[in-house]
Parts: structure tokens; C-alpha cells; sequence
């Protein structure tokens, strides 16, 4: 009898210390809440089937898979999201039931994968974080005959980044490789521009100080926006967000 009760009480103690209990599920609302303040993507996992709405209960092998070791050392890279309602899943296109779908910081898709078991739970979560990483950006050196010119159908802003010889100026620019900032980087054309002060692109450019970002727009010449000095991921992203509004609604935007 008392080996019995210590068989239980060990199993309970177990159980009460494994890793999908140190997960702290949320809500949807509450992921997006928080990691537009953390920067950190949302796990979306899909425990029901979104044609019926039938799930295991918390017991089928995909939510094992959340117990095991491998998401415990990643439980502080993401935040996690348990779908059980027909509902929700289809308002997410889920597609089957132990499916990931994985969202920025903005609550933007940026992949997804099922999974059968903690292998391939592991391998979806790296790929992810992979992609969702920094991303270093392909500096292009500004041609001052060439100027700013039209590219690939207005496919395209450039961003003119002005960095003078001092370190912290040019550092000043990586924030613009940020992993919350990579999304828009296939949305524009990165020109490094020597600042001189009072130099004619300078002049042209209304540029005073180093470091200055300035987003034009190639096809009309006109300045989207400008930014100097030392800015946060908080302060460029906004920016970036209305920039591309000039891609798709170039008559909403306003001239700098």
C-alpha cells in the first residue's frame, strides 16, 4: 500500500515538474499584446481539426510534444498559443489539427508547419527562429551620377543611409537589420552615402547630420520620409509601415 502511494505521489510530483507545465499558454489577444512589447514571435499551435472543431483534449501526442525538453529550453523565445476553438483555427487558415503557425511581433504570418512528434516539433521551432532572426543588409555605395532611379516597377523604395567615418555612426545603421525590420528589406534598395557635410547629396537629400535614413521614392524623386540620428526599432518601424503605403497607395501619402 505505501509503495503504491509513493508510485502515485512520484508520478503527480512528475508531472506537476515537467516542461508543458512551466509553458504559459495565453490567448491570442494576450500573445499579440505582449510581443509587440518583447519583439518575440507567437507560436500558434492548432490542437483541434478546423473542419470539426474535435481535438484530444490535451492528451494526443502533438501536446506530449510540448512536455519534452526541447521546447523548455525555447519556452522564452516564443509565446504560445493553444487553439481549440473551430473558430479561431479558421480565422487563422489552419489547414489540419497539430499544426504551428508562427507570427511576428506585428501578429503577421511568416511560416508554418505540422508536426508529428518532438523531432519535428524541434525542427520547425529552429527553422523559425531562424527565419525570424536579423538579417545583415546588402549595402549598395551610392553613385552620385546615377542619383536615385526607378527600379524594378516601383517595386522598390530606396533607403539612403548618410554614416560618417565614426564607429557609432555606422553602428547606428544596424539597427535598421533588426529582426522585427527584415520583413521590409525585399521592399527596399539600401544605398550607403559618405556624409560630408554641406556635400551636394547632402544638400539634395536635406541631410544635417549623421546618421540620417532617408526613404525615397525612385519613380517620382520625392523624399517618403527622414530619420537622423540614433533611432529605436520602435521609432523605424512605423516609419517603414507607412513607407510602403507609397508602394501600394502612393496617392495616401503625404510629401515629405
Amino acid at each position: 500500500m505505501k509503495r503504491s502511494l509513493l508510485l502515485v505521489l512520484t508520478a503527480v510530483a512528475g508531472l506537476a515538474a515537467s516542461p508543458q507545465q512551466s509553458i504559459n499558454w495565453m490567448r491570442l489577444d494576450q500573445a499579440k499584446g505582449l510581443a509587440a512589447r518583447t519583439g518575440n514571435p507567437i507560436l500558434v499551435f492548432v490542437a483541434c481539426d478546423p473542419a470539426t472543431g474535435s481535438s484530444s483534449c490535451g492528451n494526443g501526442p502533438s501536446d506530449r510534444a510540448f512536455g519534452e525538453s526541447c521546447v523548455e529550453k525555447r519556452k522564452d523565445n516564443f509565446h504560445f498559443v493553444r487553439v481549440v476553438d473551430k473558430k479561431m483555427a479558421q480565422e487563422l487558415k489552419a489547414t489540419r489539427c497539430a499544426e504551428i503557425i508562427f507570427l511576428d511581433c506585428d501578429g503577421d504570418e511568416f511560416c508554418r508547419s505540422s508536426f508529428q512528434d518532438v523531432r519535428t516539433l524541434d525542427k520547425a521551432m529552429e527553422q523559425a527562429l531562424q527565419k525570424y532572426s536579423p538579417k545583415e543588409i546588402a549595402w549598395a555605395a551610392y553613385d552620385a551620377k546615377a542619383g536615385v532611379t526607378a527600379s524594378e516597377e516601383r517595386k522598390r523604395l530606396v533607403v539612403l543611409g548618410f554614416s560618417d567615418e565614426k564607429k557609432e555612426s555606422s553602428e547606428a545603421l544596424k539597427v535598421l537589420e533588426d529582426r522585427q525590420l527584415v520583413k521590409f528589406h525585399d521592399r527596399f534598395l539600401f544605398l550607403r552615402v559618405a556624409f560630408k557635410k554641406d556635400s551636394e547629396e547632402c544638400r539634395k537629400w536635406g541631410v544635417t547630420q549623421a546618421p540620417t535614413v532617408v526613404i525615397v521614392d525612385p519613380a517620382k524623386g520625392d523624399v517618403v520620409d527622414r530619420l537622423s540620428g540614433r533611432r529605436s526599432v520602435k521609432e523605424i518601424k512605423p516609419v517603414f509601415a507607412k513607407a510602403m503605403t507609397r508602394l501600394e497607395k502612393p496617392d495616401k501619402i503625404d510629401k515629405k
